[in-house]
């Protein structure tokens, strides 16, 4: 009898160092777009959360008793938390991708242009979501993600399950994410520059035009001239900007695993 109830200890604990495990992994999963990102369906979601914690919980179980009541409440917050930071940096370089996008069709004149999001209940600017598939898709060719899985895995042995984060870890991962999500406005800014002063050379030109010459319809010219012109812009760098990109995108990474690096020591 006392076998049957060791075991089944031994089942509870396993089961809530796999629910700690989960609440880590959910929020990377929920906001990291190669992994799940907002279009994916929950369930999709759900299933690969609980995959990469399945794989993770044999390593990181050492058969310790876990609390329960409300320290057990304040660790899986804890694991959420952890989760939520890590998601947010990776994805941060995607977010800049899109608000490059949005800022782009608006200097084209085209922010009118949205396009409806089937996976979502919302519309998002054309060349954001054309510039943010595209990067998805050179992001996850280029194996960047294996960095991003690696900080994840090795975030387990800086803040354990059962551990809690000092003071010094909280303040520092605090400074790092304020420091990167507003280098990511200034990506965002770097990425649609190149539209940006083209539109406004643009827009010099055809008010040259009309001082000129008064009865052309220049505002009615501009409209398509602009929208072609940005685009053609935008496919002469686009070279260039996803170099960019992708050497943001791992240099927030290598920021956040040096971190999780110094926490471990």
């Amino acid at each position: 009898m006392q076998e049957i109830v060791s075991l089944g200890q031994v089942f509870q604990q396993g089961m809530l160092v796999m629910l700690l495990v989960t609440a880590r992994i959910a929020p990377v999963v929920q906001l990291v777009p190669y992994l799940g990102g907002k279009a994916t369906p929950q369930s999709v979601k759900t299933a690969i959360s609980l995959a990469l914690a399945g794989l993770v919980f044999p390593v990181i179980w050492t058969g310790q008793m876990l609390p329960t009541g409300v320290h057990l409440a304040l660790l899986v917050v804890k694991e959420v938390l952890v989760g939520l930071t890590i998601g947010f940096v990776a994805a941060l370089v995607f977010e800049a991708v899109r608000t490059a996008g949005q800022i782009i069709d608006t200097v084209r004149g085209q922010n009118m242009a949205t396009a409806l999001v089937p996976q979502l209940p919302e519309r998002a600017s054309v060349s954001g979501d054309a510039m943010y598939l595209l990067f998805v898709a050179l992001f996850l060719t280029s194996g960047a993600h294996h960095l991003m899985l690696s900080v994840l895995v090795r975030s387990y042995v800086a803040v354990p399950v059962v551990g809690f984060p000092d003071a010094t870890q909280l303040s520092d991962a605090g400074l790092l994410v304020a420091r990167l999500f507003g280098t990511s406005f200034e990506l965002a800014l770097i990425v649609a520059l190149p539209v940006v002063v083209a539109m406004m050379l643009t827009d010099l030109v055809l008010a040259l035009v009309n001082k000129a010459a008064p009865q052309i319809q220049v505002y009615f010219l501009g409209m398509p001239l602009k929208a072609a012109l940005g685009i053609f812009v935008l496919l002469l760098c686009i070279e260039a900007i996803m170099q960019t990109l992708m050497i943001h995108g791992v240099d927030d990474l290598r920021a956040l695993e040096h971190l999780i690096e110094g926490w471990s020591r």
